[in-house]
C-alpha cells in the first residue's frame, strides 16, 4: 500500500522549472518579499452556530476519540452537501486527522483516499472562505500526502507552495505547518534543515523577539504560556481550548526534529520543555518521557525506513508518522 513516502523521493522527481518556482516560493517565505499578512485571525471553527457533525468532530478531538470518525465524516458530509461552509472546513480536517494517524490502523487499504479527500474538501471551502490561511495550509499539506501516494510531483509542488502561501499570510500559524513534515526528509538534506530554522521563527514570531537558540529555555519567554490580546499569535502560539496542549506537542516535535539529526543535547531540551509546560496534564508526557530515557537510541529509531503497513510503537518513531500526530496537541482529555 502506498502511503505517505519519503517527501524527497517525490520532490526530487519534481521538474526542474516547477522545483525552481517551489524554492522561489520558499525563498519568498523565508524573506517575507511579497508576503501579504492577514490582519485578522480567521473565525474559529469550533464556534458560533453548532451543528450535529462539528460538535461530534470537537468532542472527539477533545477525547481522542478516532474511532469515531468515520461516523463523523459522514455526518459532516451530509451537513457540507446541504450547503454548510463550516462543515465542509471541518470535514477537511476530519479527513485529515484520519489519514494522519492511520498507524492506529495501518491494515485499512481505503485509507489513502482520504488525502484527496481532504485537499477536496479544503479547495471547496476556500471557494466559501478564502480569507483563511488554516484552509490553504491544509489543502498544502493533503495535497503533498496525495502527490506522493499518486506518484504526482506537480501535485506535491503545488501543494508546497500553498503552504508557503499559508505562512506567509499568517506566519504564528503557518511556519509550524510548513515545518510540519519536513522530518520526512534526510537530516542532511537542506529542506530538513530548513525545517528546524521554521520551528525556531515560528517561535521568534509567537515571542515577539529572537529567541535564544544556543541556550533556550521557555522560562526566559513568559509570553510564550500567557494569553496574548491579538488572536493571531495567542491561538497559534499558546495552549487554547481547540489546541489544550499546543506547546507540548511543539516541543515534541522540536525535539524529534533534533534527535533524527543525532542532536541529543538539543533535542532533549525540547523534551524537557515539553514537560515542562503544564507538568501532570499532558496525555502524551510518557512519551517525552520515554525519549529521555531512550534518547541514545532515537537517531537510529527515527531514520529506520518504516512499511506503510508495519506496526509501530508511538516510542519508536516521530510524531509526525505516529498515531498520535493530531492528538498530541488537541487531546484534552486522558480518558
Amino acid at each position: 500500500m502506498k502511503i505517505i513516502k519519503d517527501m524527497s523521493s517525490q520532490l526530487k522527481k519534481v521538474p526542474q522549472v516547477l522545483m525552481m518556482v517551489t524554492f522561489l516560493g520558499m525563498a519568498i517565505g523565508l524573506s517575507g518579499c511579497g508576503a501579504s499578512v492577514d490582519a485578522e485571525a480567521p473565525p474559529l471553527l469550533s464556534e458560533g452556530d453548532t451543528s450535529q457533525g462539528r460538535d461530534a468532530y470537537f468532542d472527539a478531538l477533545w477525547k481522542g476519540s478516532y474511532s469515531e470518525l468515520d461516523e463523523i465524516i459522514a455526518t459532516l458530509k451530509e451537513e457540507s452537501n446541504a450547503g454548510d461552509p463550516q462543515s465542509l472546513a471541518v470535514l477537511g480536517f476530519a479527513h485529515s486527522w484520519k489519514l494522519a494517524e492511520y498507524r492506529r490502523d495501518p491494515s485499512n487499504a481505503s485509507i489513502t483516499d482520504h488525502a484527496k479527500l481532504a485537499a477536496d474538501a479544503f479547495s471547496g471551502a476556500i471557494k466559501e472562505t478564502p480569507h483563511d490561511a488554516r484552509l490553504l495550509g491544509f489543502r498544502g499539506s493533503f495535497r503533498q500526502a496525495r502527490g506522493k501516494i499518486e506518484n504526482n510531483s506537480l501535485m506535491t509542488a503545488l501543494g508546497w507552495l500553498d503552504e508557503v502561501n499559508a505562512s506567509n499570510r499568517w506566519p504564528a500559524w503557518g511556519l509550524f505547518t510548513k515545518a510540519y513534515g519536513l522530518i520526512t526528509f534526510g537530516p542532511d538534506e537542506s529542506l530538513y534543515k530548513q525545517g528546524i530554522g521554521f520551528l525556531w521563527d515560528n517561535l521568534d514570531v509567537c515571542a515577539g523577539e529572537s529567541i535564544n537558540r544556543e541556550a533556550f529555555n521557555l522560562q526566559d519567554y513568559p509570553q510564550l504560556t500567557q494569553p496574548n490580546i491579538d488572536p493571531r499569535i495567542e491561538r497559534p502560539c499558546t495552549n487554547t481550548p481547540v489546541v489544550p496542549h499546543n506547546l507540548e506537542g511543539f516541543f515534541l516535535y522540536f525535539g524529534d526534529m533534533y534527535a533524527k539529526a543525532s542532536k541529543l543535547e538539543q533535542a532533549e531540551t525540547m523534551y524537557l520543555t515539553a514537560l515542562g509546560v503544564n507538568p501532570g496534564d499532558w496525555p502524551y508526557a510518557d512519551v517525552a518521557t520515554k525519549r529521555i530515557e531512550r534518547l541514545q537510541e532515537l537517531p537510529s529509531l527515527f531514520n529506520l525506513e518504516r512499511g506503510s503497513s508495519e506496526q509501530v510503537s508511538v516510542d519508536e518513531i516521530n510524531l509526525f508518522q505516529s498515531q498520535i500526530s493530531c492528538v498530541a496537541c488537541h487531546q484534552g482529555s486522558s480518558d
